[in-house]
Order: structure tokens, then sequence, then C-alpha cells
């Protein structure tokens, strides 16, 4: 009897997590956006995201990208390179990325 209990012991420890381990899940569209680097061109962001949903920019290219729980927001200034991140929730938080560090 006791052998059997081992087996089926045996059996379950190997059809499970626990001895295989977890496999790791791919990250979200959004966890990827939140480790945007500084400098990182839009054109390669709109390769990686596709086309933004909104552009919030009036003569500067601030764009956003809309997820169920926030919108990530980029900012380019007038040039190609990425100068800041920062994601908006719905309740109103703001979370700031890449500080937007403006020119004295």
């Amino acid at each position: 009897m006791t052998k059997k209990i081992v087996l089926i012991f045996i059996a379950i420890l190997f059809s499970t997590n626990f001895f295989w381990g977890e496999k790791p899940m791919e990250e979200s569209k959004i966890e990827r956006m939140r480790k945007i680097k500084k400098g990182t061109t839009y054109t390669e962001i709109v390769s990686l995201f596709g086309e933004p949903d909104e552009v919030l920019g009036s003569g500067l290219v601030i764009v956003g990208y809309n997820f169920p729980e926030s919108q990530i927001v980029l900012h380019f200034f007038t040039g190609e390179s990425l100068q800041g991140l920062w994601e908006i929730k719905k309740n109103g938080e703001k979370i700031i990325y890449i500080p937007l560090q403006l020119d004295e």
C-alpha cells in the first residue's frame, strides 16, 4: 500500500509545475512599453507596438497608447527620439518612467 502511495505521489509531482517549474509568462504590451528607453526612435516604437491610438500633441510629437487600465504617453518633442514616457491610470494617478528634462 505504501509503495502505491509513493508511486502516485511521484506521478503527481512529475505532472505539476512543482517539479518542472513555472514557465515564464510573456510580458504584456503595456509591461514592455513601461520599459522603453530614452532615445528610442518614433519609428522603432511604431514598429514594435503599432501606430499610436491618439496623437496628443499640437506642434510637438506626443502620442498615446490606450489600455483598459491606463494610457501610456510618449513625448518626442519635435525630434525623432523619445524624451518622456509616463502612464496615466484611470483613477488619475500619473507614473513617470522617463521624466522630461527641458533645456533651460
